[in-house]
Order: C-alpha cells, then structure tokens, then sequence
C-alpha cells in the first residue's frame, strides 16, 4: 500500500476518492487550503498550488500525488495559463519530494491524447496544458481523461438535474448535438484508485466512460426523466451567452462563471477514443442507464 496525498480533497470527485483509496488500505493525506474546514476522513495538511512552499511541505514522504485541482471560479479569459503554472508547481514540488507518480483527472475531447489544445475550449485546453505542466520536473503522470460525471453534487449534472426538475421543455444550442460519453461517478473513483502505483500506467493517458455515446440533448433528456420530469429538449440555432448564463443562475445553484465555463466545451464531442483502459485495467464500467439510475438515487 502507498502513502497518498490528494490535492482538491474536498472537491466532487477529492470526497469521493479519498474514503475510496482509504477503503483500499492507503495511507490518505488530504491536501487542501483550509484545513482546519475539512471534515473528511483522512489527515488533512495544508497546501496551496500558489505557495510552493506549502506544496513541498505537505509532498514530503508521498509516494503517489492525486491532482484534482481547477481553477474554473477564476473565470476563464486566462484560464490555460493559470492551470499552467499550477500544474507546474504541483509538478516541481512533487519531484523535490521524491513523489514517483502524479495522477490527473483530465478532461475527454473527440481528437483524443494528441489534438492540438489551440482548437479546444479554453476549459479543456486547460486541462491538457496541465497534464504536460505536471509532469514538467519529471515525475511520471497518470491521466484519466473523463467528460461528464453522473453523480449528485458533480457540476455538470447538477446543471441538467436542476434546469430538468424546474422546466417542461428546456432550449438548448446547437452544440448540444455533440457527442458525449458520461461516466458515473463510482466508476471513475474506481479507476483512479485502480491506477495506483502501477508501473505499466506511468506516463499513460487513460480514457474512460460508459460504453455507450450520446449527444448531450439526449443526456439531458435521460436525466430529466430518470427524476420524472418531461425532459423536453429543443434545439435553437443560437443561444445568446448572457441568455444562458441568466437560465443557470435562475434554473440552479450551481456556480455560473464555471458552469459557462463547461458549456463552452460542448462544441467539442468528448468520447473515448481508444481502448487502453479497457485492455490495461480489469473494470467494466456500469451502463449509461444504470449510471444515471443510480446518480438520480443519491
């Protein structure tokens, strides 16, 4: 078993994992900015990816760095650059102390592990430009690349949770015709525990969802009827910005400027596209359905 350190430990997917890597027999550190307002279940240190020196502090004796941190709630005009120079300190910090494997949770997108991140949103160019900033010091990066998280309190199914539960029909733009493979949240701890210290997933880029591929109108719909709502989605060819960001601040509670933030990666299909964690890893994730089933029960 290892000694492991999550950074954004009190985010969706850090609440999630760290019971999870716990439950596995890990020896859990929870790496957030203020401690003293943790209330999970593992040691929490502080750490800031603006302070290097909080960063080496609390890297000292890990053996395996979980990265889960964004800084989507600064808005994203310059997004990319930010991520940048967070994942680097992360990344040098984490090679000072010794740290012999960072792991990402990233982002999917259609061209998969070698599109170019000039033709991406500015949220998923971040993302990219971050699984190379990471491993910039040398230390080996382990990317498990995921789209939409079905789980209750992931933000981009509270957004069609929400919008569905308080509108018959809901308009949607066009990009809402690309092409998403959502996975469900247990499934995605899952792989992220699996990945662990092993060797063979060192400098590997791992994508992961449901088998099956879906356009975010039909998604929305799906989760909207998984709660007994109508789940009536029309497509309109534009969608003014402000329109949609007065929608999300009506419809939810969800923050606005990083919901806005994941819109604009609609425009870009988020599929899996290659089999590397189906061969390397021995789970099958749970289908489309009952991952929806079972987020809707949460």
């Amino acid at each position: 078993m290892s000694r492991v350190a999550v950074a954004g430990a009190s985010g969706f997917v850090g609440r999630r994992l760290v019971p999870a890597l716990l439950a596995a027999g890990h020896d859990v550190t929870a790496l957030t900015r203020r401690p003293g307002e943790y209330d999970g279940p593992a040691r929490a240190v502080r750490a800031d990816v603006h302070d290097p020196r909080s960063l080496t502090s609390a890297l000292r004796d890990i053996e395996v760095a979980f990265y889960l941190v964004h800084e989507l709630a600064g808005g994203h005009d310059d997004l990319p650059d930010r991520e940048r120079r967070s994942g680097e300190a992360f990344g040098r910090a984490a090679a000072r102390c010794g740290v012999r494997q960072i792991v990402y949770l990233g982002g999917l997108s259609s061209a998969g592990a070698h599109d170019d991140p000039t033709a991406l949103s500015p949220h998923l160019r971040a993302r990219r430009l971050t699984e190379a900033a990471l491993g910039v010091a040398g230390v080996p990066v382990t990317v498990v690349r995921a789209g939409i998280i079905l789980g209750r309190g992931s933000l981009g199914w509270e957004m069609m949770r929400q919008v569905g539960a308080r509108v018959p029909v809901t308009a949607a733009p066009l990009q809402s015709a690309s092409r998403t493979q959502p996975i469900g949240a247990a499934d995605l701890v899952g792989y992220l525990v699996d990945v662990v210290d092993d060797e063979r997933l060192l400098g590997t880029v791992l994508e992961v969802g449901t088998d099956e591929v879906v356009t975010y109108r039909d998604l929305m719909g799906r989760v909207a009827r998984a709660h007994g709502h109508r789940g009536s989605v029309v497509p309109l060819p534009v969608v003014p910005a402000l329109l949609m960001e007065a929608g999300l601040r009506a419809l939810t509670d969800v923050d606005t400027p990083t919901a806005m933030a994941l819109l604009a990666s609609m425009r870009t299909d988020a599929t899996v596209n290659d089999d590397v964690a189906r061969r390397l890893l021995p789970r099958r994730p749970a289908s489309l359905d009952d991952a929806i089933r079972a987020a809707a029960a949460e």
